[in-house]
């Protein structure tokens, strides 16, 4: 499913949860529970630390790219259940960092 889709559908989910009573949590401030997922998923592809940043706020949609510095910056998605988006990181983070 393509990423516009997949936001299509978690944006569905969300209205039709909301319009029901239902509460659906959003992910609003990355904890250091989270970091600490994410750190192992990136030592487990040999990526120093200090090479990565992760914001502390989560974006809709959440993105993995190269900074001009060099750095990964890691922006945790706001919309997903954060086990499966991490889940997909390590596929994200081998796009951004071909042969390195």
């Amino acid at each position: 499913m393509s990423s516009l889709a997949e936001s299509d559908t978690v944006s569905a989910i969300l209205l039709i949860s909301r319009m029901k009573g239902v509460d659906v949590s959003i992910l609003d401030t990355v904890s250091f529970q989270h970091i600490t997922k994410i750190l192992e998923v990136t030592d487990e592809l040999d990526i120093s630390r200090e090479a990565v940043e992760i914001p502390l706020s989560p974006a809709s949609p959440g993105v993995v790219r190269r900074l001009p510095n060099g750095k990964l910056e890691i922006v945790v998605d706001a919309d997903l259940p954060f086990d499966d988006w991490v889940q997909t990181l390590p596929e994200k983070i081998r796009v951004q960092m071909p042969d390195d």
